[in-house]
């Protein structure tokens, strides 16, 4: 039969999963605001004044393991699906959580290097994730 799968046989998985990349970019999320939660609870319980550094490299490891999450459910093209969940992370991360944002802000030359460190941050957790 023609156009039939067989019970024993399975598709090969397309060549972009739209859910795979939804679903690593909610896990970035999700890391990024625990992170930030437990971050002002212990400021909160503490006389710890909170970190003064810049701690935007937690934002890029939460990138790493979406994109990670995106690969493994994917199963191919760890790389891609990874690097998307960098730019889609970044995209509604400007969009809802900057003040003032515009479409256009995303052009100018420091937001187009945070969108490209996102997009190698979840590449290379796409990587790890398809070979892990």
């Amino acid at each position: 039969m023609l156009g039939r799968q067989g019970a024993g046989e399975r598709r090969a998985p397309g060549f972009l999963s739209v859910g795979a990349v939804i679903s690593g970019a909610a896990l970035g999320f999700a890391i990024t605001f625990a992170g930030a939660a437990l971050l002002g609870l212990a400021a909160s319980l503490t006389a710890w004044q909170g970190i003064d550094a810049d701690i935007a490299w937690f934002s890029y490891l939460s990138i790493a393991l979406g994109g990670m999450l995106a690969a493994k459910r994917s199963r191919r093209t760890g790389w891609l699906h990874g690097g998307l969940v960098g730019l889609v992370y970044f995209a509604v991360s400007a969009a809802f959580f900057q003040s003032g944002f515009t479409w256009g802000d995303l052009l100018a030359q420091d937001a187009l290097a945070k969108a490209l460190y996102s997009f190698a941050a979840g590449a290379l957790g796409g990587v790890l994730g398809i070979n892990l």
